[in-house]
């Protein structure tokens, strides 16, 4: 039993310990900062998941996929950081250029630069991790990728606010520790895999993983813009920096909903492709039943857990001196959580059988159908519910359009 789900159980207890230590990482948060404080940290968690999928040019999909494909390929993870590193310098200097404007963007102040250019240096950090853990998950070792997952994102973000509360501290702490270990860890896997540049392997291993990426990115940035923009137009439409937090807050609750999912998408995405290959499409076709009607169920009651007891929940993870917007804001938001469930576990089937980016087309029409909707509120001068309740439906309009694609695709497969 645990031998023919091992890959499951061992990612769903990293993850689950990530999800806790996040949790715990804005209880403390809150606790320790003063709520202009709390709302820019929350803020900066925002942009971070923002940028971060324009730096990765699809290769956070890419390598795991090529990677479990052909094993033995191992130079994919030298192609992915070279590839890595050139995109973290056009980000960086995008950055630096438009300075002012980032700042005012993502804060509603010009005041906040040094947040911005610290953002965009741990983002770059991410990518690198994005790679190692690619990688790692596509030559199927376990361990290896889950520890350095739980360390990079679960244990340096708890453990620098015991050093500082000063949020630009915050992220420049993160930023060291976190790119110390993907230094290390890159170092490992170079000597253990024996990875060396060549030119030739470079050329062709940036063919194969920029074809498949590329087309992604879009949609990749078009899913962070979703879970980013609810903020900065309540931050630009109502000046606001508190409200624009809490709303912030109410996302990564919904974000905390798709990652309880996310180790089955993990997993998928490698696992599926491995079945392709081998034409186990039985099995593809059981996967998609169970995980859909599982999912589906563990979410209504996660919701309405939640909804009937949100002023308990939110105590009992903020501490009892959270905003009290956060309970409406956040109950609106998570009524979300049955589209973006259904595209997090989904997602991975239509990436694994379909070398076109069917996902980023969707998330693409998703976006607009989503700024067309801000568009009509922003016109009419309606209230925060009104873009609340537009964010809603956009993600469900997300997941049933991502259900009729992977049901489509599973029905094909012979």
């Amino acid at each position: 039993m645990f031998k023919n789900y091992k890959s499951y159980i061992i990612t769903f207890g990293t993850e689950f310990t990530i999800m806790v230590l996040t949790f715990l990482i804005y209880r403390i948060a809150n606790q320790k900062l003063s709520d202009i404080g709390f709302s820019e940290y929350n803020i900066f968690r925002r942009t971070n998941s923002l940028i971060l999928p324009l730096l990765m040019i699809g290769l956070g999909v890419a390598v795991p996929r090529f990677v479990s494909m052909d094993s033995k390929r191992n130079t994919f993870f030298l192609t992915g950081i070279i590839w890595i590193s050139i995109s973290s310098i056009i980000i960086l200097l995008t950055i630096l250029i438009g300075i002012d404007f980032f700042s005012f963007f993502f804060y509603g102040d010009i005041d906040y630069k040094v947040h911005i250019i610290l953002i965009g240096f741990l983002v770059m950090t991410f990518g690198f991790h994005s790679i190692i853990y690619g990688f790692l998950r596509g030559k199927h070792k376990l361990y290896f990728s889950n520890i350095i997952q739980v360390i990079n994102i679960g244990f340096i973000p708890f453990f620098v606010f015991f050093i500082t509360e000063k949020v630009v501290e915050i992220i420049f702490l993160n930023f060291i520790l976190m790119f110390s270990s993907c230094i290390i860890v890159s170092i490992i896997i170079l000597f253990k895999f024996k990875i060396k540049f060549v030119k030739n392997d470079f050329i062709n291993d940036s063919k194969i993983l920029l074809k498949f990426g590329l087309p992604r990115v879009i949609g990749d940035f078009a899913l962070l813009a979703l879970l980013s923009l609810p903020t900065y137009i309540i931050l630009n439409l109502n000046k606001n920096l508190i409200f624009a937090g809490d709303i912030a807050y109410g996302i990564t609750l919904l974000n905390l909903f798709g990652a309880f999912f996310s180790p089955l998408s993990i997993v998928l995405l490698p696992e599926i492709s491995k079945f392709l290959i081998n034409k186990d499409f039985n099995i593809i076709k059981k996967r998609f039943r169970t995980f859909f009607i599982v999912s589906l169920l563990i979410t209504l009651i996660l919701y309405l857990i939640f909804f009937f007891f949100t002023d308990f929940i939110l105590t009992f993870l903020l501490g009892d001196n959270y905003n009290i917007s956060i309970i409406k804001f956040s109950q609106i938001i998570l009524s979300a959580s049955f589209g973006y469930v259904l595209y997090i576990i989904l997602r991975s089937f239509l990436d694994a059988i379909y070398f076109k980016a069917n996902n980023s087309i969707n998330l693409l029409i998703i976006l607009m159908i989503y700024l067309t909707l801000v568009f009509i509120g922003k016109n009419f001068k309606f209230t925060i519910d009104y873009y609340l309740y537009s964010y809603v439906i956009s993600l469900s309009l997300l997941g049933l359009i991502t259900l009729y694609q992977t049901n489509i695709a599973i029905k094909k497969l012979k």
